[in-house]
């Protein structure tokens, strides 16, 4: 089995990106006359600096990565990957929400994982615990008091509680079998009423935290070597499932409602066939009697070959008009992925078709710009 990498080799510009970071918001300009006005409650008019509040959150991101770094995300994946039961993530108030989306972010790189609500966990939900599971506690001060009924409850289960929190000593933390801690540096918003409140806000933390998991589910990709055909199964709707699963196959037009022509034709001839039956596909696909690839001729091919010979184009034979004034054209296999075949005629010069054979190099159909738009790639 292939090694997998190191979370430094996943992430080599980890700490690269801080510097870059602290660089780009050290750089800001931001205009001083740029404020913002509200009334308070008191009814007296309170004014503050955007680019007050918005160096304040700059400095809690630069912070976060200042204080969650390799360590952190190795030993959350560490009780992740370790882990033979199912992992369960809970939290109260917003982080119930992040609790959530990261279950989903976890389930989708094929971790066993579940939302465990915290209220409902203590009339019936948590006979979804078994022992050997993980449960991941997210609390900001870590002491959530929903949280701490459910300790004893858990504890019985024989599961591994793992406590999220910005806060040392917390009883959560006491209470745990391991704690990470995200802890940013202090902020540096004025000391108002205000700013005091704005700063309890778990909004900051709640953003940590998914970073946190979002950087874990990343690593696990690379740690069970998951491959698009792994992911696609788990997201077989939506862009993402159309990009990883759908195959030229199931969006090409077949070969029998296309404008088919052979070398020893005329160019009148040829014109005749892609008047009759191309269908608004710009092209005829030259083949042999084997129904093997030998060149295309698009509406431009034709029109250049007019500007060049004149009438005489019309009596040309295909041989000669096709792939006029161009290379072979480019062909894709019909079980490559319909994204792959759409970047394949964007390269430069683009183009609006790819023939598609099979692999015996017969023509199985015809790919197109707008066949590829119907099917929402």
């Amino acid at each position: 089995m292939v090694s997998s990498p190191s979370l430094e080799k996943v992430f080599p510009n980890f700490f690269l990106f801080k510097a870059a970071l602290h660089s780009a918001c050290a750089n800001t300009e931001l205009s001083d006359q740029t404020i913002f006005h509200y009334r308070s409650s008191r009814g007296r008019t309170m004014s503050g600096g955007v680019r007050q509040i918005i160096d304040s959150i700059r400095d809690e991101i630069i912070g976060y990565f200042a204080g969650v770094g390799v360590g952190d995300v190795s030993q959350a994946a560490s009780f992740v990957l370790g882990c033979n039961g199912t992992i369960h993530l809970t939290g109260t108030g917003s982080l119930s929400y992040v609790a959530k989306k990261l279950s989903q972010t976890l389930v989708s790189v094929n971790v066993r994982c579940a939302y465990l609500h915290a209220l409902d966990a203590l009339h019936g939900d948590i006979g979804n615990v078994h022992e050997g599971d993980v449960v991941f506690m997210l609390s900001k001060s870590g002491n959530c008091q929903e949280l701490k009924q459910l300790i004893p409850c858990l504890r019985e289960k024989k599961s591994t509680l793992v406590t999220v929190t910005s806060t040392h000593g917390s009883s959560l933390c006491d209470h745990s079998d391991h704690n990470i801690i995200i802890q940013p540096s202090t902020s540096s918003l004025p000391p108002t009423p205000e700013a005091a409140f704005e700063h309890e806000l778990t909004s900051q933390f709640d953003t940590f935290v998914l970073m946190l998991f979002d950087t874990l589910a990343v690593f696990v990709v690379y740690q069970a070597q998951l491959s698009k055909s792994d992911y696609a199964q788990n997201h077989p709707g939506g862009k993402i499932g159309r990009h990883l699963k759908l195959r030229v196959r199931d969006v090409l037009i077949p070969w029998e409602d296309l404008p088919l022509v052979h070398k020893d034709m005329l160019g009148i001839q040829m014109l005749t066939e892609m008047a009759s039956k191309s269908k608004g596909y710009g092209c005829v696909l030259v083949v042999d009697r084997q129904r093997r690839l030998k060149g295309t001729i698009s509406d431009a091919d034709f029109r250049r070959a007019i500007l060049r010979v004149g009438e005489r184009s019309m009596t040309m034979s295909v041989s000669e008009l096709m792939n006029f004034a161009k290379k072979f054209p480019r062909t894709c296999k019909e079980d490559a992925r319909a994204i792959v075949a759409l970047n394949m005629m964007n390269q430069a010069p683009s183009v609006d078709y790819l023939p598609v054979l099979n692999t015996t190099h017969e023509v199985v159909g015809l790919i197109t710009t707008t066949s590829l738009q119907r099917a929402g790639i």
